[in-house]
């Protein structure tokens, strides 16, 4: 009998990512899944302005630690809704999303990703 027991949905908190959640939860219900939430964060480079590292910030490290710390925040809260009753295993990760992605996919041993999309929505009009 085909099986799904673990899904990967990559996110990034976009209305996109909630609907892929959602998705992933119907699922879950019906295969008995454990559904991870991953968010790959790319960390951007800020030029200096102030401070020693630009912006006032003393340190490359402090400022990831924010930025993370934020970001697990906001993943906790995510997708509370649709993936209610479900076991769900959240992660945060920084750097390259397409390689952490095929990474994580491999640790957690995925049966299936879900991912969203950015569509255009196209309205013909009579």
């Amino acid at each position: 009998m085909f099986q799904i027991e673990r899904i990967l949905v990559p996110i990034d908190f976009s209305d996109n990512s909630l609907i892929a959640a959602s998705h992933a939860g119907a699922l879950a219900r019906h295969f008995h899944s454990e559904v991870t939430l991953l968010h790959v964060n790319e960390f951007l480079v800020i030029h200096p302005l102030n401070g020693p590292l630009g912006f006032g910030i003393t340190s490359w490290e402090s400022l990831r630690s924010e930025h993370l710390a934020a970001r697990w925040k906001q993943l906790n809260e995510f997708g509370k809704g649709e993936l209610s009753g479900i076991r769900v295993k959240r992660l945060v990760f920084s750097g390259d999303p397409a390689k952490l992605i095929v990474e994580r996919t491999r640790a957690e041993n995925s049966d299936l990703i879900i991912m969203p999309t950015r569509l255009l929505h196209a309205y013909c009009l009579d």
